[in-house]
């Protein structure tokens, strides 16, 4: 069964330890929508991507926002490699590409960029995820709390 827990830090963050795939995926994506300027994806250094991975790339090409080269992201520490770290505008036809994935943890190397995380209007990350760890969060405080409720409430597996 999959699990969501509250950090003892804050109640406002919820972790879960099961992949958003289907249906509840797609719930994610209509709630990026709604409630997220920008996305992001990295591309380690260290991985070699394959074909799917760098037409991604080239099909989000205009919705680039900004790029970084760096060794941490949220969620994400690299001792030894760096990688880019770069977001997109969360348009109608760039999350339409990203919609092409089966599910959140499917973003991993080398088939595809890691790390999908989104970003409401404000700028705060609302989803992150470290899909290699099957690892996702999400942030109570940076969205519409009943919007999230919702989405958390529609999760299939999800242990209360």
């Amino acid at each position: 069964m999959a699990s969501a827990e509250c950090t003892p830090a804050s109640h406002d963050i919820v972790l879960l330890d099961r992949d958003i795939a289907g249906p509840a995926y797609s719930a994610m994506l209509d709630l990026a929508r709604r409630h997220s300027l920008a996305f992001s994806l990295v591309w380690r250094d260290d991985t070699s991507y394959g074909p799917q991975a760098h037409t991604l790339l080239r099909s989000l090409g205009p919705y680039l926002r900004y790029e970084h080269h760096t060794h941490e992201w949220r969620g994400t520490t690299l001792m030894r490699a760096k990688a880019w770290v770069r977001w997109f505008r969360a348009t109608e036809e760039s999350l339409a590409l990203i919609a092409r994935s089966e599910s959140l943890f499917a973003w991993h190397g080398p088939g595809l960029p890691e790390d999908m995380a989104f970003y409401a209007e404000d700028g705060r990350g609302w989803l992150g995820s470290t899909a290699h760890e099957s690892l996702a969060w999400i942030d109570m405080t940076a969205i519409d709390r009943d919007a999230s409720t919702d989405f958390l409430a529609m999760l299939p597996l999800l242990d209360r």
